[in-house]
């Protein structure tokens, strides 16, 4: 059976859960079982048997159980609607509406300084969509995803890339708004999406609901109340928002 070198970094989990089995079998079990939203206990509980079971025949995983998803999936193990592609959606929500309301804030602050109305072009609009490709595409492909992050990275960046590129283009050639708003109230709406994207970012800074580690049997996870590092985090976009927001006061 194929271990990976003790001590490497990349599998401390695998082997720290299951020391007897091959890693990168473990490492995919455990994806699968995470993507569909099936809790750590029951995790831990099932990665046991298997573990044991190498333990006392020495065998790979692959001879007797086949393969790890394959495996995984004919459990079929209770899952947890806080856990999955859907818990990962849910607990990023509040940072994109952070993010679109800094968006929203700081343009339509430059153009009320500037005393011109707020726009949205075609070149914004691209932008949105390459963006919200990219996050639907994330969606369905996040196993993958996980498995090759720096090609994920370089196709992420590539797509806001021509998003971006397609952007100018299209401003350059000065094609006519989409939308043209006042200015201070969309400053206003961007301010309140700031509010409740931090709002909830900081209710959701509890380590029971946003965390559910991986344990081995009869083993308790231990969980705090509030993850304090979560709710300082949640601060960062508001607080850079109001940093750049003062920039063009400063230097008009």
């Amino acid at each position: 059976m194929t271990k990976a070198t003790k001590g490497s970094q990349k599998f401390a989990l695998e082997q720290e859960l299951a020391p007897n089995t091959d890693p990168h079998w473990a490492e995919e079990f455990i994806l699968t079982l995470r993507l569909d939203g099936v809790s750590g206990t029951h995790i831990g509980d099932a990665l046991a048997v298997v573990d044991s079971h190498c333990a006392d025949s020495a065998e790979h995983p692959q001879e007797t159980f086949g393969s790890a998803r394959t495996y995984a999936r004919s459990l079929e193990l209770p899952t947890d609607p806080d856990q999955g592609l859907k818990g990962v959606l849910t607990a990023l929500a509040p940072t994109g509406v952070q993010l679109a309301g800094m968006a929203l804030t700081l343009t339509s602050w430059t153009a009320h300084l500037e005393g011109n109305p707020f726009t949205l072009g075609w070149g914004a609009l691209l932008v949105s969509v390459c963006f919200l490709t990219t996050v639907s595409a994330g969606y369905r492909y996040l196993g993958w995803i996980l498995k090759h992050p720096w090609l994920t990275g370089a196709l992420f960046s590539l797509t806001l890339g021509i998003g971006v590129v397609g952007s100018l283009w299209l401003d350059a050639r000065e094609t006519s708004a989409l939308i043209t708003l006042p200015a201070l109230p969309c400053t206003i709406v961007g301010v309140a999406m700031l509010i409740i994207g931090t709002t909830l970012e900081v209710l959701d800074a509890r380590i029971g609901t946003t965390e559910n580690p991986i344990v081995q049997p009869l083993v308790s996870a231990e969980r705090r109340t509030v993850d304090w590092r979560a709710v300082a985090r949640a601060f960062l976009v508001p607080v850079g928002t109001i940093v750049l927001a003062i920039v063009p006061v400063l230097m008009s």
